[in-house]
């Protein structure tokens, strides 16, 4: 695998990713369900910040600047920003 890609990247690794792009469509749908009326909307919220910062402390062990500044700007879209979706 390090030939084709020029870097090392191990097995887990790529299977990590492949897993979270496969993935991805839904966690959209429920990103964009996200900012709609209800408590099923502001559950998903709640849950969007809380992977957010758990991934950090567990992937690598704490929450770095950039992390605060990225969980910053999803509670900023996700809880303060408006969308006019006409």
């Amino acid at each position: 695998m390090a030939i084709i890609t020029k870097g090392v990247y191990s097995k887990t690794m790529i299977i990590g990713w492949s897993i979270f792009a496969f993935c991805s469509p839904i966690l959209a749908y429920f990103t964009w369900i996200s900012k709609e009326k209800g408590i099923f909307p502001i559950i998903i919220r709640i849950g969007i910040i809380t992977v957010s910062i758990l991934s950090s402390i567990i992937l690598f062990d704490r929450l770095r600047i950039y992390d605060l500044f990225i969980d910053g700007l999803l509670i900023y879209y996700l809880f303060i920003k408006k969308v006019n979706r006409e």
